[in-house]
């Protein structure tokens, strides 16, 4: 990231709040971001994820859609949530899958329990 604040007065300081994996389906339509380098991501990844490492997000937010939410994940969650405060900031619709993709991957391998 480039740049600082020297006040956060006028910014949304409020904490974002990530939503577990469980919780993917709930967000059809949106736009999966990958920020893991591309090695990450070609050895794993969130079916119709586009790869974008996070290093090179600030010079590629032309190539991101503006009109739907983006959900940003990494690894493990620190790498999404720096993306996350840059994509705020310019103005996305972000949200971010708590803790990345290994908990989404997990999730794909946790047994379904069926309501008895």
């Amino acid at each position: 990231m480039t740049g600082f604040v020297t006040s956060p007065d006028g910014l949304d300081t409020a904490p974002a709040r990530p939503f577990p994996a469980a919780e993917l389906p709930r967000h059809a339509g949106a736009l999966i971001l990958d920020v893991r380098n591309r090695t990450e991501h070609q050895a794993g990844a969130i079916p119709g994820a586009q790869q974008l490492h996070a290093g090179r997000l600030a010079w590629n937010l032309g190539t991101l859609p503006r009109d739907r939410e983006i959900v940003v994940h990494c690894q493990g969650g620190a790498r999404s949530a720096a993306a996350a405060s840059l994509l705020r900031a310019q103005g996305f619709q972000v949200s971010e899958l708590a803790g990345g993709y290994e908990a989404y991957a997990r999730e794909q391998q946790a047994p379904s329990v069926s309501p008895v």
